[in-house]
């Protein structure tokens, strides 16, 4: 049994590497993919082999995805708001060392999580209705909390035109849109950044590839973004993204402990997912949905799956600091400039293919609209509001 789970876990780590590294290619289609060909695979693969691959899959993908994110510019949901920071440090030269907070605050939340696991099993279903019946509230808070935070009146203005734009544009991205959060995101935040730095005529340095240099309250980032990450699980329709803004708060404002907050709140909220799977029978993702129909989710099965997570770990660690290694090596010596045309080339077909018409319609909306967050030089966290009006005015 012990050799058929590291098989599975090992076919998950392959999954989660490559739907990290594609741009469009997301956890939940495989996952779907997955078990609507369960019935073929169960002549190699049995159910639970199957559910063991989509979990090592979801978590690696955690880890994988910050690589385009910041060395590309292309995110996906989860991976948001590490584009701007990560980007940054990118064109210092530290692009590197940016993956490596990333990792660093992954590999924090997932120790973290694991230890915590059974305590979140108990405490979930206490703390679900509640908590519940003031999400709104907390949402619209942490909004308004972010445009005030702008020191000057005209940019608080400017904050508050974005909250508006991309809050309408989400609204309608998630009502008539296939797979929206790819063209809204990319939209928001990958294509607007390539667009300013060639604007700007870029030109990304050769690239250091030293260990991370932990800032002072590295372990405070990554607590809040471990904490976060667990907590908003229990909401519908919230996630990683929204968990950031949210711990974004309690976090001092620098990169390098953003970047370690990020990473923890993605991991942290894809391992503690299967938390509220068994304890409050609520999926948070469609990859963790998928597993109820796979196996039955007891304290078995949970643990079975834990096992293999952190099993698969060390490996998962190993697979994204050489994919960053590399990507350090070869990002400086691309021509900057034909680079971002083939990021946006690759983001403009993946949303053509899954989002159609009006997918595209929204890229290129939130595309002007996080042009406009970069050229009034205000905080890029206020694009958020795209997901984070959404939820809380259905919520009321």
């Amino acid at each position: 049994m012990f050799s058929e789970i590291l098989a599975a876990a090992a076919i998950g780590l392959i999954m989660g590497t490559l739907t990290g590294l594609i741009p469009g290619l997301h956890i939940n289609l495989v996952a779907v993919l997955a078990l609507s060909s369960a019935s073929l695979l169960q002549g190699y693969l049995s159910p639970v082999q199957i559910a063991v691959a989509i979990v090592v899959m979801s978590v690696t993908h955690t880890f994988v995805d910050f690589i385009p994110s910041i060395f590309l510019g292309a995110p996906e949901g989860e991976t948001a708001l590490s584009v701007l920071p990560g980007h940054q440090m990118l064109l210092r030269g530290r692009g590197y060392e940016a993956l490596m907070l990333t990792l660093v605050g992954g590999i924090f939340s997932l120790i973290s999580a694991a230890v915590f696991f059974p305590l979140a099993i108990i405490l979930y279903p206490l703390i679900f209705n509640p908590a519940n019946h003031i999400i709104h509230w907390l949402l619209l808070a942490a909004v308004l909390f972010f445009i005030l935070r702008e020191k000057e009146h005209e940019k608080k203005l400017s904050a508050t035109a974005v909250v508006m734009l991309a809050g309408c544009l989400g609204l309608l991205a998630l009502e008539k849109v296939n797979e929206p959060l790819l063209p809204l995101f990319s939209g928001l935040f990958g294509v607007s950044t390539l667009l300013s730095s060639m604007m700007r005529k870029t030109k990304i340095p050769l690239q250091r590839v030293n260990a991370a240099r932990l800032p002072k309250s590295w372990l405070k980032s990554s607590a809040i973004g471990t904490l976060f990450g667990g907590l908003i699980n229990l909401f519908p329709a919230l996630g990683p993204a929204q968990a950031a803004t949210m711990a974004g708060i309690f976090v001092r404002s620098t990169t390098k402990s953003y970047l370690l907050m990020v990473g923890a709140v993605n991991t942290a909220s894809m391992l503690l997912a299967l938390a509220t799977l068994h304890s409050i029978n609520r999926a948070r993702n469609g990859s963790i949905e998928v597993l109820s129909s796979l196996a039955e989710i007891n304290l078995a099965t949970v643990a079975t799956f834990l096992a293999a997570v952190l099993v698969a770990a060390p490996l998962i660690v190993f697979v994204t600091i050489n994919i960053a290694r590399k990507s350090s090596e070869v990002v400086a010596r691309m021509p900057y400039r034909a680079m971002c045309i083939a990021v946006i080339a690759v983001i403009v077909a993946a949303v053509s293919l899954l989002s159609g018409w009006k997918g595209i319609i929204v890229l290129a909306t939130g595309t002007a609209i996080g042009l406009m967050a970069i050229s009034s030089g205000i905080s890029r966290s206020h694009s958020m509001a795209s997901l984070i009006l959404p939820v809380a005015i259905r919520k009321f």
